[in-house]
């Protein structure tokens, strides 16, 4: 019975530690988020994407065979995050958000949720999933023609996934998380749509 006394404060302690790390961790990614915004989100975004792909390649088992190939997707899916979502997402959540100031002075503060969805799924998806495919694709070899030819066998699959994957996650993300996490939110998202991208090819 003595051995059992003394196990449970070391539990006790652990999880306590473990709590003290986690709040601590997000202290220092809010107060970088509050200093750097834009850099915070955009090494978040290469992290998720990063992610995203190794997950991806994982579960795709007749994926890139050699290691040289494999890095190449991974790097591609870390520069795209860090070059392009992180910057993009940021700059369009901080737009949306005045577009729907001005819809909310326009209606009386009516359907302000719906319309920032609307705005977003079909405004912003369809052109920005052209630029992420193509990008992805760019970015593993730097052959443009075959860039725009990858992007347009999977363009239409990869827009039908994305609007049933992100368009809940955005109703959630603009409902529920403030302005300067909604980049954050999306990048955890992104993780499953990166793996997602990754097993399309």
């Amino acid at each position: 019975m003595a051995g059992e006394g003394e196990v449970l404060p070391l539990l006790a302690v652990s999880h306590t530690e473990r709590h003290c790390c986690l709040a601590r961790g997000w202290r220092t990614y809010h107060g970088l988020l509050l200093e750097h915004p834009l850099l915070t989100k955009s090494v978040t975004a290469s992290l998720m994407a990063a992610t995203g792909e190794f997950v991806g390649s994982y579960l795709k088992k007749s994926g890139p065979g050699t290691p040289r190939e494999r890095a190449r997707r991974l790097g591609a899916f870390a520069v795209f995050g860090l070059v392009v979502n992180g910057p993009a997402f940021h700059f369009w959540y901080a737009f949306l958000e005045q577009l729907a100031q001005r819809w909310s002075k326009l209606t009386g503060g009516h359907h302000i949720i719906l319309f920032k969805v609307i705005v977003d799924r079909l405004l912003m998806t369809p052109p920005y999933l052209v630029l992420t495919l193509v990008g992805l694709r760019w970015l593993q070899d730097f052959k443009l023609l075959l860039a725009l030819q990858a992007c347009a066998l999977v363009y239409k699959s990869a827009l039908l996934l994305n609007w049933k994957l992100w368009t809940v996650a955005q109703v959630i993300n603009f409902n529920f998380v403030p302005l300067e996490y909604r980049v954050l939110f999306g990048n955890l998202v992104a993780a499953v749509w990166c793996a997602i991208l990754s097993l399309l090819g």
